[in-house]
């Protein structure tokens, strides 16, 4: 329970917090240095790397059961330093401690995450000689960037009328998805196919609808090797699959390009053109076939008012938002099935066809909060902090 919550005029994070276990009382400056945060000891170069290694105490330990196990040896706040280049880090438990912090930040946030993505676009295509990009999408680009895109992409994405145009053409696909499993079940009444990838191609089918404004053909039987439909796919699991390597596992990127780095920047190269293939042909056939305006798609409504910030955002969409909503379509739905009273009274609240389904809403929201699909939201400081009368400073990356 938590008695007081402050933060100075000096940016400095006060905090008091009363536990069944401890009492923790901070004053407004620190009384210890950022290398007191408790967590594994560390060497030099490799930080705690060593303790990932066979034998180690966190070896085999990933996502949420490295982070149980740190919080429960050492604590709210855990220093975690970086190794082969990388900065150095806190895991922080505490969430209101965390809201303090996010309040306490500007309004253009830095957030961090895929950074070897990030170093492709901001560094290996410069020393490649490409036109650099105005904008690399919301995932990627930070501060006045990141809020010049959300200016241009708001009025078009967060408004509830601008997306009931496709609500026809979304139901149609969810039929078409509906109708594919249950022809792929066996006779136990299972879908014999991973539950997960039949997620992704619906997913992937609306986003192309919701994006481009048309079909990818997704369920399509027999879909040809080169359908971009594949091709998308392939960029989205290639992608998470070198991210994880890159930025959440051991690797020396950092100091000389990896053969995992290599095959990623082929991968982010691939997707990236890809994703400039599409919208422009998707601006060309709206040249010589103009779309009324409830048909065109958000990416070719953006391109209309600035194609710097729509081929960014078409990024966002096939990067990170097919992967992501998949799982969290997924979380739903499993925990709706082990949980059958709710399901009814979702069922009763869909049928009933309602214009207002708060029911829904709020079992996306609790699946959110059971099981996220990231595994943390990672900022970098832009000011010092005291946090449990440790001295957190500039520059440090905060998981929260």
């Amino acid at each position: 329970m938590f008695k007081y919550l402050k933060t100075t005029k000096e940016g400095v994070l006060c905090l008091r917090q009363i536990t069944t276990a401890i009492n923790i009382d901070v004053t407004a400056s620190p009384t210890k240095s950022f290398n007191d945060v408790p967590g594994p000891t560390a060497l030099p170069g490799i930080g705690q790397l060593y303790h990932f290694l066979p034998g180690g105490s966190l070896y085999n330990l990933r996502g949420y059961d490295l982070q149980n196990f740190l919080y429960k040896k050492y604590g709210p706040v855990v220093g975690m330093k970086g190794h082969f280049g990388a900065k150095d880090s806190i895991l922080l438990f505490d969430p209101e401690v965390a809201i303090q912090i996010y309040r306490s930040e500007n309004a253009s946030p830095i957030r961090m995450g895929f950074f070897a993505a990030q170093y492709y676009k901001n560094v290996i295509k410069k020393e490649k000689g490409e036109i650099e990009r105005k904008y690399n999408g919301l995932i990627f680009d930070h501060e006045d960037k990141w809020r010049e895109m959300r200016t241009t992409i708001n009025p078009i994405m967060m408004q509830a009328k601008s997306l009931k145009m496709y609500s026809e053409a979304l139901d149609e696909i969810a039929m078409e998805a509906i109708a594919r499993m249950k022809s792929i079940r066996n006779e136990n009444n299972m879908v014999v196919n991973d539950l997960l990838e039949e997620l992704m191609l619906y997913v992937l089918e609306f986003t192309g609808q919701v994006a481009l404004g048309r079909r990818l053909n997704a369920f399509a039987p027999n879909v040809p090797e080169d359908a971009v439909s594949r091709k998308l796919l392939e960029n989205v699991h290639d992608f998470f699959k070198v991210s994880d390597k890159l930025d959440f596992q051991p690797n020396m990127w950092r100091l000389y390009p990896t053969k995992t780095f290599r095959k990623a920047i082929k991968i982010f190269d691939r997707a990236e053109k890809l994703n400039e293939y599409l919208l422009r042909d998707a601006m060309e056939k709206l040249k010589t076939d103009p779309k009324p305006e409830d048909k065109k798609g958000v990416i070719e409504r953006l391109a209309e008012i600035n194609m710097d910030v729509a081929l960014a955002f078409l990024d966002d969409f096939f990067f990170v938002g097919v992967d992501t909503t998949a799982n969290a379509t997924l979380s739903v739905l499993y925990l709706l099935a082990t949980n059958p009273d709710k399901q009814t009274k979702l069922r009763e609240e869909i049928m009933a066809k309602g214009s207002r389904r708060p029911y829904l809403r709020a079992c996306i929201k609790e699946a959110a909060r059971i099981r996220p699909v990231a595994l943390g939201n990672l900022r970098l400081s832009t000011t010092d902090y005291n946090i449990f009368g440790y001295e957190i400073p500039k520059d440090v990356r905060i998981r929260t």
